[in-house]
């Protein structure tokens, strides 16, 4: 093997090893540092929205709705016996009964935070 070859192969393996290491390395920074922080400031978020449309008529909460939605965000929206969903298709539409049953008594559901007990990088990559 010449040189220049041996050069090109060294130099993409270094890459690929340095790549590999700061990838991880940072999933692992964010889901132990970073992302309860993330969590708590989307909650905060949640609760204000939520005191935010009991304030409006129904006609002005679903076209704010509406329009979170076609702004990117996925919004889940029951009564207990309806459902409105809002920002396109969901990947995943499995949501505990128990859940929103908790929602609609007036508790809060904070998804993220139980999503956290798994400890995942990435969702497919197990960290435990």
């Amino acid at each position: 093997m010449s040189l220049y070859v041996k050069f090109i192969w060294f130099t993409f393996a270094t890459m690929l090893v340095s790549s590999s290491i700061a990838f991880f390395g940072m999933n692992a920074y964010y889901h132990s540092h970073l992302k309860e922080q993330n969590n708590d400031k989307n909650m905060a978020i949640a609760l204000s929205f939520a005191d935010f449309l009991d304030g409006e008529s129904t006609e002005r909460a679903q076209a704010t709705l509406t329009m979170l939605g076609d702004a990117g965000y996925q919004l889940y929206v029951t009564n207990g016996d309806s459902v409105e969903r809002f920002g396109g298709d969901y990947r995943d539409e499995s949501i505990d009964l128990a859940n929103i049953q908790q929602v609609l008594a007036g508790e809060s559901f904070n998804g993220i935070r139980e999503f956290l007990a798994k400890r995942s990088l990435l969702v497919f990559l197990p960290m435990n």
